[in-house]
């Protein structure tokens, strides 16, 4: 926001940022600070120094725990911490990523030590450090100016200390900076619902999936073992006549995608005659690398075309396509993928049909398989609906960050 885009409302004033109340003011952010500080990470090749009892942190240590930092994957000895320049950075610090992954924030729970990617800054008032703390992320829009680009992105610690702070009252910080942490908790916890649904269906899919536990209803029903190509065969059928059909690509998250829209662009042979025919109902996999989740089925177009680096086969009547699908995605599959590829001089590796279709999975009565997909679909749509509830929190706490952090919105200080 600039001041040219909106007009100064009365008790508003002009700043070198954007309007804000008359009653706010603008520091830069190294006046809050007792000490700012960064140095230098030791050797990793010295033992002497790793592995030890103080904690070390690290940007994975930022990125997994986010806001709050209660534990350090790494450690490192005090001989380092007394033969070097640095000291171990109080509790109730914030740090601020300053190389590669950029415009990270924490606040540390623990004492510690830290490399040179990060910024420590100890306050003076550590009222201050949860404003402060949400009024670093959201700036993060405004400092992308100050990035240096060579082999990563970078910021300098002294444009960092720098950085222009708009600061109401303490108290009215206070009020800001706890209704963002409401938000922020109901983030947390549907991020944790999530998480917990997301490991209930890796167990669930291990358990139903390989039949080592059965749907009630079909307990006392027949399950088999058999190979992919008793109930499958493989649909190698050419484009031989140049049909002009769409063009997939099978990508490891994105199921199979139109190429064109995937990549933006062309990458794929001006000569389709040599591509392989994808009627609808149909598998696919990347011969040469199925063992990266590249596996897909194709239900959206009656006709389609893909790569000859591709395999395509069809089931029979017998098989729940759904079913199997979730099958051959699981993690055992991928491994049983992986366990027979065929490796080339140049580490390529390849599954070809032959070795492919002979690779046994649990088939029970085609009604389990139905109501077994069925249970999936459903735990499924349980996640992506926690999921989008998560993407609407998010898109709150952005809003009352602009609205609260700019001034644009006045909260109640009493």
């Amino acid at each position: 926001m600039t001041q040219t885009e909106q007009t100064i409302r009365p008790w508003y004033k002009s700043s070198i940022l954007w309007p804000i109340p008359k009653d706010w003011g603008i520091v830069e952010l190294w006046s809050l600070c007792k000490i700012v500080k960064s140095w230098w990470t030791p050797n990793s090749s010295n033992e002497l120094f790793y592995n030890w009892n103080i904690p070390f942190l690290s940007i994975n240590d930022m990125t997994n725990q986010w806001k709050y930092i209660y534990y350090t994957q790494n450690f490192i000895s005090q001989e380092w911490l007394e033969n070097s320049s640095s000291w171990i950075v109080p509790p109730n610090s914030l740090i601020y990523s300053m190389y590669a992954s950029v415009w990270l924030v924490s606040i540390n729970k623990i004492p510690l030590a830290t490399s040179q990617a990060v910024l420590n800054l100890i306050l003076k008032e550590e009222e201050n450090i949860d404003y402060l703390y949400y009024y670093l992320i959201f700036i993060k829009q405004f400092t992308k100016k100050f990035i240096v680009t060579w082999t990563q992105w970078n910021l300098n610690a002294q444009i960092v200390k720098t950085f222009k702070v708009v600061l109401p009252e303490t108290s009215e910080q206070q009020v800001i900076a706890n209704i963002l942490k409401i938000v922020d908790n109901a983030i947390g916890i549907v991020e944790s619902i999530i998480k917990n649904l997301e490991n209930r269906n890796k167990w669930l899919q291990q358990a139903l999936l390989t039949g080592k536990i059965r749907l009630k209803w079909f307990e006392k029903t027949k399950l088999q073992f058999l190979p992919i190509k008793s109930f499958s065969k493989e649909i190698s059928e050419k484009n031989r006549n140049n049909e002009d059909l769409i063009v997939l690509s099978c990508t490891k998250y994105d199921w199979l995608v139109p190429s064109l829209e995937y990549f933006w662009r062309k990458i794929y042979s001006d000569d389709l005659t040599t591509y392989k025919i994808v009627h609808k109902n149909c598998f696919a996999y990347a011969t040469n690398h199925i063992e990266e989740w590249s596996i897909w089925y194709q239900s959206k177009y009656e006709k389609t075309l893909i790569s000859p680096m591709y395999t395509v086969f069809k089931t029979n009547e017998t098989m729940d396509d759904e079913y199997l699908f979730k099958l051959l995605k699981t993690h055992y599959y991928i491994h049983e993928y992986q366990k027979r590829m065929e490796w080339s001089i140049d580490r390529r590796g390849w599954l070809r049909w032959d070795e492919f279709s002979k690779i046994k999975v649990p088939v029970p009565s085609l009604d389990e398989q139905r109501a077994i997909a069925n249970i999936f679909n459903k735990t499924i749509e349980e996640v992506n609906l926690y999921k989008q509830k998560l993407e609407k929190l998010q898109l709150v706490k952005k809003w009352l960050m602009q609205q609260l952090l700019t001034g644009k919105v006045r909260v109640n200080v009493k």
